[in-house]
C-alpha cells in the first residue's frame, strides 16, 4: 500500500514538473513574439522618419526567419517526365548539362539552373487548367502552381512551401498547332540549407536603403518568397526574398544578405 502511494505522488509531481516546463515554453514564445513585434514597429516607426510609407500589417506578414534551400538536378525524374510525355524518347547532352529528350511526338530539354523547354506537336492548349493539368500528367510538378493568363498566353509560377519561386515560371503558349513551354522550374529533390535569413527588423531598415538609393517612397505591396540561383550544371540554390512592390515596380531583397536581388 505505502508503494502504491509513493508512485501515485511520484506521478503527480512529474505531471507538474511538465506543466511547469510547458508554462515556460509558452512563456518564452510570448515574449520572443512580443519582442518580434515591437522590433518591427520600431522598424517601421524609423521608416516613415525616413519617408518610406510601409505598413506595418505588411511587415508583420513576413516570415521571422526562414532559411535557403540546396537543390540537386535529378536525372531520373528528369528522364520519366520526358518518357510520360512523349513516350519512349532518345537524349542527346552536347554538354554544359544540357539534356534533350524527343521524338515524333515533340521535345524536352533540361538545362543548367532548372532552364526547361518543351514543345508537344498536334497539342494546342488554350486554357490554364488544361496546361497545367498536361504538365502534370507529364511528370512536371504542378503542386500549388498559380496560373495567369495574359495577352500572349499563359504563365505558370512554381512555388515552395506556399511561397512563390518569383524566378521559377513556364511561358506556355499555342503555335502552329504545337504547345510551346520555356522557363525555369523545380525538378529536383530540395534540401534545407543552415543559413538563416536576417530578423525581419534589420530587412526592413535594408529595405529602406535599397528605396532610397533608387528614388522610392511607397511600398504598395510587400511579398515573401524565393529565388532560385544556379551553381553549377547540377546543383541550385533556392534564396528568400522580399518582393516590394513600388511605385517604380518591383524590388527584391535578399533575406541572406539584405542586398537587391536582379534576375
Amino acid at each position: 500500500m505505502e508503494w502504491k502511494k509513493i508512485r501515485k505522488w511520484l506521478i503527480l509531481l512529474l505531471l507538474a514538473a511538465d506543466l511547469i516546463l510547458a508554462g515556460n515554453i509558452v512563456r518564452q514564445l510570448w515574449q520572443q513574439r512580443t519582442i518580434a513585434h515591437a522590433a518591427a514597429e520600431n522598424a517601421v516607426a524609423v521608416a516613415a522618419a525616413r519617408g518610406i510609407d510601409l505598413r506595418l500589417e505588411d511587415v508583420l506578414s513576413m516570415p521571422q526567419k526562414s532559411g535557403s534551400f540546396r537543390i540537386e538536378r535529378d536525372p531520373a525524374a528528369e528522364r520519366a517526365a520526358a518518357e510520360k510525355l512523349l513516350g519512349q524518347t532518345e537524349s542527346t547532352e552536347p554538354g554544359g548539362g544540357v539534356v534533350i529528350y524527343g521524338n515524333d511526338t515533340g521535345e524536352l530539354s533540361f538545362r543548367r539552373g532548372g532552364a526547361i523547354e518543351i514543345r508537344l506537336r498536334g497539342t494546342a492548349y488554350f486554357d490554364g487548367e488544361s496546361v497545367r493539368s498536361c504538365l502534370a500528367e507529364g511528370g512536371i510538378p504542378m503542386k500549388d502552381v498559380a496560373v495567369e493568363v495574359t495577352g500572349s498566353g499563359i504563365t505558370l509560377t512554381q512555388t515552395y512551401q506556399k511561397r512563390p519561386v518569383f524566378n521559377c515560371r513556364l511561358a506556355c503558349a499555342a503555335e502552329t498547332g504545337d504547345l510551346a513551354v520555356h522557363g525555369r522550374w523545380l525538378m529536383g529533390e530540395v534540401r534545407e540549407e543552415s543559413a538563416v535569413e536576417k530578423p525581419r527588423a534589420q530587412l526592413v531598415l535594408a529595405l529602406c536603403d535599397l528605396l532610397e538609393s533608387r528614388g522610392l517612397k511607397r511600398v504598395q505591396r510587400l511579398r515573401a518568397g524565393y529565388v532560385l540561383q544556379s551553381e553549377d550544371a547540377q546543383s541550385m540554390v533556392l534564396v528568400p526574398v522580399w518582393e516590394a512592390q513600388t511605385e517604380g515596380g518591383f524590388v527584391y531583397l535578399n533575406g541572406l544578405t539584405g542586398k537587391q536581388m536582379v534576375f
